[in-house]
């Protein structure tokens, strides 16, 4: 039986055979084009490629602080360094130790090209901005299926549905690389703009220059420009800033970003709706309060001033006049009848029926008058006198004048 090789021991194996190898155990030189460019605590990690192939690279920190190495994505260069196989996932890299310009790739060469004429058209400006809505109820996303290996598009639905699990998702599976990829996702825009969603995703998972190739095309960059809906771009972990984040309305770094850009999160609106419900409840009963003060107010002035209001205040007011007017009545009826009383009183003591009750009489002529002193008869004449029970004719005999004087 042979032998089981663990696979540690086959990537050490590799590794040697590198080393040991005429070409590859010694410093080359390889030109390429760069793509995929991070940076990295421990160094830069970048790819180079050409047409057919590409090869992983890598600048530790001590090789590029000592030579002043500077490394960008769409660059031509000539990299100097030795092969080695990383043991850890068992790849092989260039370990790079210089690096020479030669000028720009192609590829990024044609991204800048069509970055300046769409910036001259005046695609990324801010004016043709869409505002993105703050409540969208149906999120449309153009991307490629999870079953064909979309990873983004699992990342969108989940981070959405956990943001508001009432949210309305529409996908339009796209092609997101490859031939004709850029026409799949311009048409998927334009299918969800004319089916109507509130807000458009458009993006993928991150990827190298040529990756993201279909989203730094004009047809992409038109079709979101035209779209009437809102539209986020979420080219993911890019390096290069995609054509479609600078024409679109909004940009997210991942397709998870981009989800909580354009759903909102549905436990925030409920909180928010609470809140504006206690303060229009407490503002409502405060309007109700202030009405309910006003309207007493009203309705004590309109019956203050009402016709009813006045007649009732004119009656009391009648009625007041007419009890004073009665009461100062009475008063002179009162006094009225004191001072009767002392008249009847003075006429009692005056009076000659009551002067004739105490042995007096009233003497008067036939035709009447009454006789007061002696020169009101003559001899002869016939006098009638009155006594307190009756009455006697008596003729005048005789009349002497009596001195009264004391």
């Amino acid at each position: 039986m042979s032998k089981i090789f663990s696979v540690s021991e086959i990537n050490k194996y590799v590794s040697g055979l590198i080393k040991e190898d005429f070409l590859l155990g010694r410093e080359i030189s390889v030109s390429g084009e760069v793509t995929n460019c991070t940076n990295h605590p421990t160094g830069i990690y970048f790819t180079i490629k050409d047409d057919l192939s590409k090869l992983s690279c890598v600048v530790l920190n001590r090789i590029r602080n000592l030579n002043n190495i500077s490394i960008e994505n769409g660059k031509k260069v000539i990299l100097k360094g030795h092969i080695d196989l990383y043991l850890r996932n068992g790849s092989f890299q260039m370990q790079v130790t210089s690096v020479e310009e030669k000028g720009t790739g192609d590829k990024y060469a044609d991204y800048l090209k069509l970055k300046e004429k769409l910036m001259d058209m005046g695609m990324f400006d801010e004016m043709y901005k869409k505002p993105l809505p703050k409540y969208a109820m149906c999120v449309g996303i153009v991307t490629a299926s999870a079953s064909s290996g979309g990873a983004a598009s699992g990342d969108i639905v989940q981070a959405a549905l956990k943001r508001n699990p009432y949210i309305q998702l529409v996908q339009y599976s796209s092609r997101v690389q490859g031939q004709n990829a850029e026409y799949s996702i311009a048409n998927g825009i334009e299918v969800l703009d004319n089916y109507g969603v509130d807000v458009i995703i458009v993006g993928r998972g991150g990827g190298s220059l040529d990756d993201l190739s279909a989203y730094n095309t004009e047809a992409v960059a038109r079709a979101i420009f035209n779209c009437t809906t809102p539209v986020i771009s979420a080219v993911g972990h890019n390096i290069n800033e995609p054509i479609s984040d600078l024409v679109a309305d909004a940009a997210a770094i991942t397709p998870t970003a981009a989800a909580a850009l354009a759903v909102f999160s549905y436990d925030e609106f409920s909180s928010q709706m609470n809140d504006i419900d206690t303060k229009l409840r407490k503002l409502m009963n405060s309007r109700i309060r202030d009405y309910k003060t006003k309207l007493s107010d009203y309705d004590w002035k309109i019956n203050k001033l009402s016709p009813e209001s006045k007649l009732k205040s004119r009656e009391e007011k009648i009625d007041l006049i007419s009890h004073k007017m009665l009461q100062v009545l009475i008063n002179k009826i009162e006094q009225r009848r004191n001072k009767l009383d002392i008249f009847s009183e003075k006429l009692h003591g005056m009076s000659p029926l009551n002067k004739l009750s105490g042995g007096y009489a009233y003497v008067s002529r036939l035709d009447g008058r009454s006789v007061k002193n002696i020169d009101d008869v003559n001899s002869d004449d016939i006098l009638d006198i009155y006594l307190m029970d009756g009455r006697i004719k008596a003729k005048v005999i005789e009349k002497e004048h009596i001195d009264n004087k004391i």
